[in-house]
């Protein structure tokens, strides 16, 4: 089962045109679930037509980052207004459509409602730490409600796209994530090393031809040592007259 972080950004709606789609929304569960639209290339799903063609190149380099470098497939969707299903319903849904490995995770904008929901999954929660994730989820949120208190400060309107992209920005490199989920550095091999390892192989392999042969002739030793040799059994007869040879003779001296 996915599960969900919302947090509201303290955003207030200001019109009531904007009331009464909320007021639909809650009170009458008619509208039939909107078709999910294909998983985008990119990574982000603006259908509020929040990002500039600019920002939008911008985010999706960060989120493929995000994913080769620590496997965390992050994806950005807005609306104007989440119909017929919570933020975070939608969120899981899309999360189910389009997730194509366990470390998957969604963040859905209301610009409706001024709120944002991160939806993952529960293989975060055994990877990472369910405690740790929520801290997480809890910074980028926290990113999001600075850049309100800023601008609000600053007696300037807030950006949804900016907000959103610091929020992602917050999150994917947080450095919980990052000690949990980063990648072993890749091992690149220059030529020498190549030569070096090369040379080494050869040396094993003919270390190795050596002792084969060492063996070889130690065990062929090994049998020549078992051999055990016959002489044949022959009887000679008894000679006399010489001390050490058949026949007579004399010994002349004194």
């Amino acid at each position: 089962m996915p599960h969900s972080y919302n947090k509201i950004l303290n955003r207030g709606i200001n019109s009531k045109i904007s009331r009464l789609f909320i007021l639909i929304n809650i009170l009458c569960p008619c509208f039939a679930l909107e078709e999910l639209p294909s998983r985008p290339t990119s990574g982000i799903y603006d259908e509020a037509d929040l990002f500039t063609s600019e920002e939008e190149v911008s985010l999706a380099v960060e989120l493929r980052h995000a994913l080769e470098n620590h496997l965390l497939e992050v994806y950005v969707v807005t609306y104007q207004l989440v119909k017929g299903e919570n933020m975070a319903e939608r969120g899981a849904r899309l999360r189910n459509r389009w997730a194509r490995n366990p470390f998957a995770l969604v963040l859905v904008y209301d610009e409706t409602l001024g709120q944002i929901s991160f939806v993952g999954s529960r293989d975060f929660e055994n990877f990472v730490d369910k405690q740790q994730l929520a801290g997480a989820f809890q910074r980028a949120a926290e990113t999001a409600r600075k850049y309100l208190a800023e601008q609000a400060e600053a007696e300037a309107k807030p950006v949804p796209s900016v907000m959103i992209r610091r929020s992602i920005n917050a999150l994917v490199r947080d450095p919980v994530l990052i000690e949990r989920m980063t990648l072993p550095e890749r091992r690149t091999f220059t030529k020498p090393m190549v030569i070096l390892l090369g040379l080494f192989v050869l040396l094993m392999i003919a270390a190795g031809g050596l002792v084969w042969l060492l063996e070889k002739r130690l065990d062929r030793s090994k049998e020549l040592s078992k051999r055990i040799d016959h002489f044949p059994v022959t009887h000679m007869p008894l000679r006399l007259g010489a001390l050490y040879s058949g026949g007579k003779s004399a010994t002349i001296g004194e």
